[in-house]
């Protein structure tokens, strides 16, 4: 579909999209694991550049090390569904975090919409 009929260009798109949701993966698990980390600090008071040097520094200590995972690094390589289903998940965990932050809050539905649909493309999508 995004070779635009051009059957040259399959296995080089095939490769771009798992190098794009390869890399999306890790993006959205950095964003996680600062999520988690901010809760984690403020807990105790208020966010500090101390306290702000270390859970941007704890996100890209898990990103990075998650990146050169074997299971990870060859899943990415890999014309495959492995790297699609690795980002869907990483995508949902996120819209958790954003949804378990405003679950208070009237417009909170939007984010538990938004999780329902991407489990259901992901379960169309993958398999």
């Amino acid at each position: 579909m995004f070779a635009f009929g051009d059957i040259h260009l399959v296995a080089r798109m095939v490769n771009t999209m798992s190098a794009l949701a390869s890399g999306f993966t890790i993006l959205f698990l950095f964003w996680s694991i600062t999520a988690m980390a901010k809760k984690i600090v403020t807990a105790n008071g208020e966010m500090t550049n101390d306290k702000m040097i270390a859970v941007i520094g704890s996100g890209i200590v898990g990103a990075l090390a998650y990146t050169f995972t074997d299971s990870f690094w060859f899943s990415a390589v890999e014309g495959e569904v492995y790297a699609t289903s690795s980002f869907f998940t990483a995508i949902v965990f996120w819209a958790m975090l954003k949804w378990e932050a405003v679950a208070e809050k009237p417009e909170s539905w939007k984010w538990i919409m938004l999780i329902a649909f991407l489990m259901g493309f992901l379960s169309v999508f993958t398999y």
